[in-house]
C-alpha cells in the first residue's frame, strides 16, 4: 500500500511539473507565432507564467514559475545563459524565483530551433493541438488556453 501511495504522489508531482513546463512551451510557441525574439528574460516571463499556472495549472498553494524556466533546459531547445553563475541552494534542484530575478536570468531558444519553429505555422498549430489535447483533456478550456498564449487557430 505504501508503494502505491508513493507512486501516486510521484505521478501527481510529475503531471503538475509537466503541465508547468508545457505552459512555458505554449508561451514560447506563442512568441514564435508572432515572430518575436528567441530570447526570454525570466523577469519578462514571470507575470504571464504565474497567470498561466494559476489559470490552467493544477491546484496548488503557491506558484513557482522558476521551475519550468529551469527544468525546460535542453541544449537544442531551451538554454539558460550563464547558468553556472546562478546559485542553487543546497538540497534543491533549481534556483528560486528571487535568485533568477536578481541574476537577470535569460533563456534562449537556439537560432536553428527558433528558425524551424517560427517559419512553420503548421508545426506550431500541430504542437499546440497535441499539447492542449493531451494535458488539458477538458475541452471547455481549450479556447481560453489558446487565446491566453496567442495560439488561436
Amino acid at each position: 500500500m505504501a508503494l502505491f501511495g508513493m507512486y501516486w504522489q510521484m505521478s501527481a508531482y510529475w503531471h503538475k511539473t509537466v503541465r508547468d513546463v508545457l505552459a512555458l512551451t505554449l508561451l514560447i510557441l506563442g512568441q514564435a507565432k508572432v515572430g518575436g525574439p528567441n530570447r526570454f528574460p525570466f523577469k519578462d516571463l514571470v507575470e504571464d507564467l504565474e497567470k498561466a499556472l494559476q489559470e490552467f495549472g493544477l491546484p496548488r498553494q503557491s506558484l513557482h514559475p522558476e521551475s519550468p524556466f529551469w527544468h525546460l533546459q535542453d541544449d537544442d531547445f531551451w538554454v539558460v545563459e550563464n547558468k553556472t553563475e546562478i546559485p542553487i541552494s543546497e538540497g534543491t534542484s533549481e534556483p528560486g524565483k528571487k535568485v533568477l530575478l536578481e541574476h537577470n536570468a535569460v533563456a534562449i531558444v537556439p537560432a536553428p530551433a527558433w528558425s524551424a519553429i517560427e517559419t512553420d505555422l503548421p508545426l506550431i498549430e500541430n504542437l499546440t493541438t497535441m499539447i492542449v489535447n493531451k494535458f488539458w483533456p477538458d475541452h471547455s478550456v481549450h479556447k481560453r488556453i489558446r487565446e491566453f498564449f496567442g495560439l488561436t487557430k
